[in-house]
């Protein structure tokens, strides 16, 4: 019994931790950017929109978990994450695109 609820209770959280990785390590390309020099406003819109629908992924993945019937929270979950990838990819294509300017 206390590991059924052991799993109940660990794997919403383990199951957030993947997007929630991505979100941080969209955060962290962030500012290694902005300390080697200034990055663009569309690479900083499009950097900061993917962490943000990261974070939005993490906790629907969290709530979907804990509330397995609803459906809309799985659904959530794949666009928020969908449309983190495509964010990151973006901003890799702007990067790449535009450099950042060196102070």
């Amino acid at each position: 019994m206390p590991e059924e609820v052991e799993e109940r209770l660990m794997k919403p959280i383990v199951n957030a931790c993947f997007p929630g990785m991505l979100a941080v390590l969209n955060l962290t390309v962030f500012g290694i950017i902005d300390i080697r020099g200034t990055p663009s406003v569309p690479f900083r819109i499009v950097i900061l929109l993917g962490t943000f629908a990261f974070v939005l992924s993490s906790f629907a993945i969290f709530f979907h978990g804990m509330y397995p019937t609803r459906k809309s929270l799985w659904t959530a979950t794949a666009v928020f994450f969908l449309t983190g990838l495509f964010s990151s990819l973006i901003a890799v294509v702007l990067l790449v695109a535009w450099p950042p300017m060196p102070e």
